[in-house]
């Protein structure tokens, strides 16, 4: 199955998610669902304009409660429906938004992809799950103490580059969290006072008498008391797959007296899957029923290894299509006595055959892809030769 070209599911877009361009930030301020849920702004004919978001709006200096969304506007990508999951995930991560709007071919927003679903697809294919267990990173946590203010939160989140902080007691324990989300509300409400700057720097804040006020209030009115927590005995896989399937974009592991230890967010999914897709080729993988004398870990072996012969002639050619077959031949009791495997790779350039028969089937997988590999590096040869020939010719 090519896990990277499957289809996927377009969700139709909430009302609360649409918002119009001449409204201004203070009307929106409670429609964002998280920090990483952007909204869809439109004008009056029902026209799409771009994207508002909890990051561009919040940490822009010169946006306050009055601006009007046409001024917090972000383009997004041209997603399609036939647009390969891989390219969206590395669009989702670049941008740190996990809902993008699909296009039509004349352009027009027909729903949305979310990326949570993208990557429970994509942990269906065992050699993709075994890579993103083997290498999702585990992050230290960005803790704020509790008696800390909305100011020291804005602060610590342009300071750590995170979406959430993790709020603490005196005892290092868990009280809560504050997302970037969560800050928006105190920031943004509506105001009537007219808000000026007294700042010249463009790295410092505007609007600083009515933000200092709005810095001094407590954090704890705005915290989350909910957060997804496992047991720092919980392993990887069991990690990985709780966050895709929560509805939360964190989860964050602790001790027995529920003190932060690491924290595994969406955005930590997102980078390892495309790093995953940037080195796995993408290709159209078909392995025929194998024999079912075979146990879950041979099976698996078999597609690991050819998938990594894939990354390998990958480098050399571009591969269009793999097709793996098997046969088992059985005595009168129904035992198999012989075990004959194909192995076909095509790429642009040439296609690769061979097949072998053995007793053991696990050595007849060897044999195959043993012997692709010295069909491709005899390939490498003559185009070598054959290269220099033409230069000397000229």
């Amino acid at each position: 199955m090519n896990i990277l070209h499957t289809k996927y599911k377009v969700n139709p877009i909430p009302s609360h998610l649409i918002c119009n361009i001449e409204s201004t930030i203070s009307s929106i301020v409670n429609r964002f669902q998280n920090t990483h849920t952007p909204l869809l702004a439109y004008e009056d004919n029902k026209k799409f304009m771009g994207l508002v978001t909890v990051q561009n709006t919040l940490f822009n200096r010169k946006h306050n409660s009055s601006t009007n969304i046409r001024s917090c506007l972000i383009t997004p990508p041209k997603i399609f429906i036939n647009t390969p999951i891989g390219e969206i995930l590395r669009e989702m991560s670049k941008l740190k938004l996990y809902a993008l709007p699909v296009f039509d071919k004349s352009d027009k927003v027909v729903g949305l992809v979310k990326a949570k679903p993208l990557l429970k697809k994509l942990m269906k294919d065992d050699l993709f799950a075994e890579e993103m267990i083997k290498t999702m990173p585990k992050r230290s946590v960005s803790t704020i103490p509790q008696e800390s203010t909305i100011g020291k939160a804005y602060h610590a989140f342009q300071k750590h580059a995170v979406s959430r902080l993790i709020v603490v007691n005196s005892d290092n324990k868990i009280k809560g969290m504050i997302s970037k989300r969560d800050i928006f509300f105190p920031y943004f409400t509506s105001s009537n006072r007219q808000r000026f700057s007294t700042r010249s720097k463009t790295k410092n804040y505007s609007f600083d008498e009515e933000k200092m006020k709005e810095d001094n209030q407590l954090l704890m009115n705005f915290i989350s008391p909910i957060v997804e927590v496992l047991s720092e005995k919980t392993n990887a896989s069991e990690v990985i797959r709780t966050l895709i399937t929560c509805k939360y974009n964190s989860i964050v592991i602790i001790n027995k007296d529920r003190q932060p230890l690491f924290i595994y967010t969406t955005n930590d999914l997102l980078k390892t899957a495309v790093s995953i897709t940037k080195k796995t080729p993408t290709l159209l993988t078909i392995i025929s029923k194998l024999p079912q004398e075979l146990n879950e870990g041979e099976k698996k072996k078999i597609s690991r290894d050819l998938r990594l012969l894939a990354v390998w002639i990958n480098k050399q050619y571009k591969i269009q299509l793999i097709r793996f077959t098997s046969k088992t031949v059985y005595n009168p009791e129904r035992k198999p006595i012989l075990f004959e495997v194909k192995l076909t790779i095509t790429t642009d350039s040439a296609t690769f055959f061979t097949d072998n028969k053995n007793r053991d089937f696990m050595h007849n997988v060897e044999e195959v892809i043993s012997e692709i590999k010295k069909q491709v590096r005899r390939m490498k040869k003559v185009s070598e030769i054959v290269h220099i020939a033409a230069r000397i010719k000229k």
